[in-house]
């Protein structure tokens, strides 16, 4: 949906700047910030998961959904499984902030845009 896509694009740019001075891995986290807001684009009910009324719906559809979603992309691309496998376990959690993660850590410190 393209209202998410300047939001993506800045938690991108969040992650790269955090990633300056961290040792988590560059690869991993910047594919989980292009595609952590994936599943709201994915049709839902004749619409899409975006137009979804309800919040906590919204959060927990979106996760579930993209994390697949994110999945599949990233093995079609060829990237590793034990990455792609990875960002999608974060795509799916990334709303979690109760999780002890340093690259979900990382992850919504990046999405506080």
């Amino acid at each position: 949906m393209p209202r998410y896509y300047e939001h993506t694009a800045k938690v991108v740019a969040n992650v790269k700047r955090l990633l300056k001075t961290s040792t988590l891995n560059k690869q991993l986290l910047i594919a989980a910030a292009y595609l952590h807001d994936i599943g709201y684009s994915l049709p839902y009910r004749g619409g899409f998961v975006g137009n979804i009324q309800d919040q906590n719906s919204k959060m927990e559809i979106h996760c579930r959904k993209g994390s697949k979603l994110a999945r599949k992309i990233l093995g079609e691309l060829g990237v590793e499984s034990s990455v792609a496998d990875r960002v999608a376990y974060l795509v799916r959690v990334y709303h979690r902030a109760d999780l002890k993660d340093e690259d979900l850590r990382l992850l919504l410190e990046a999405d506080k845009v």
